[in-house]
C-alpha cells in the first residue's frame, strides 16, 4: 500500500536514491536503542554517500533530528528531579547529526551543494511551474492511493491498542503534511507510515473487538486525527 501510495513520484531518476537512504536510516534509528547501539555510527557515512548521490540527504538530517527531539521529550517525561535534563540517547543523536552534517559537506560542491535543497524548496518557479513541487490533486486517480493510504492508517490508529510514540508521531505528522504541500515529499511519509501501519495493525489483530469499541482514544490523537482529517479534506 505504501508502495502504491508513493508512485506518483517514481522513475529512472537520481532522487530515488532518496528512498533507499530514507529506509536506511529508518531502519537503523527504529531499529537499535540510539542510547546504546553501535548502529548510529553508520549514519554519517551513510551520509556522505547520499549528499554526493542526491541533495535529498537534508531529509537523513531532520530524521536524525526529529528522533533526537521524541527521545529527549519522552525522557522529560519519565525524568525524576534527580535525574540529567539531556537523555544519553539525545547526546550520542547530537554527535551523530553533527558527523552526518559534516560528512554532507565532504562533495565536489561543499556549501553550495548542502544549501542547494533550500534554494530548490524556496525557488518560486521551480515550486510554481514543476509539476511534481504541487500538492497531491485527490481529484485525479494518481492521487487515490495515497488517499486510501492516508485514511487506512488514520484508521487503524484510532482502534489499535498499540501506543504510538512521540517520535512516530512527530515523524508521521511532519511527513503527512509535507506530503500535503508537494508530491514530492510522498515517498517519506510512505516510509514513515509503513512500519506504523503494520504495528497498528497487528495490534489491532490481537485485541478483541469489544474492547476496542469500549476504549476512549487519547486527548493528542483525538487531536491528531482530527487535524489529519481536516487537512485531508482541504486538500480534497
Amino acid at each position: 500500500m505504501a508502495a502504491v501510495a508513493s508512485n506518483m513520484t517514481w522513475g529512472v531518476r537520481p532522487q530515488m536514491f532518496s528512498l533507499l537512504f530514507a529506509s536506511l536510516y529508518l531502519y537503523i534509528l527504529e531499529g537499535a536503542d540510539p542510547g546504546s547501539s553501535r548502529r548510529v555510527w553508520l549514519l554519517p557515512p551513510l551520509t556522505l554517500l547520499w549528499a554526493n548521490l542526491h541533495s535529498s540527504f537534508v531529509a537523513g538530517l531532520v530524521i536524525i533530528a526529529v528522533l533526537a527531539l521524541g527521545q529527549q521529550a519522552e525522557w522529560l517525561a519519565r525524568r525524576t528531579s534527580a535525574g540529567p535534563f539531556l537523555a544519553p540517547s539525545t547526546r550520542r543523536l547530537a554527535l551523530v547529526a553533527l558527523g552526518s552534517l559534516v560528512c554532507s559537506l565532504i562533495t565536489p560542491n561543499g556549501i553550495q551543494a548542502a544549501m542547494f535543497p533550500f534554494g530548490t524548496l524556496s525557488n518560486h518557479l521551480i515550486q510554481a511551474n514543476i509539476e511534481e513541487w504541487f500538492s497531491p490533486d485527490f481529484h485525479k486517480p494518481l492521487a487515490w492511493p495515497l488517499a486510501v493510504y492516508w485514511l487506512a492508517l488514520l484508521a487503524v490508529m484510532a482502534v489499535s491498542r498499540r501506543r504510538v510514540s512521540v517520535t512516530q508521531l512527530i515523524l508521521l505528522v511532519g511527513t503527512a503534511a509535507a506530503s500535503l504541500y508537494s508530491m514530492r515529499h510522498v515517498p517519506f511519509f510512505s516510509l514513515v507510515g509503513a512500519p506504523i501501519l503494520a504495528r497498528q495493525t497487528e495490534g489491532l489483530r490481537s485485541e478483541p473487538s469489544a474492547a476496542r469499541r469500549a476504549r476512549p482514544w487519547p486527548p493528542v490523537l483525538r487531536a491528531v486525527l482530527a487535524g489529519s482529517l481536516a487537512a485531508l479534506v482541504i486538500a480534497v
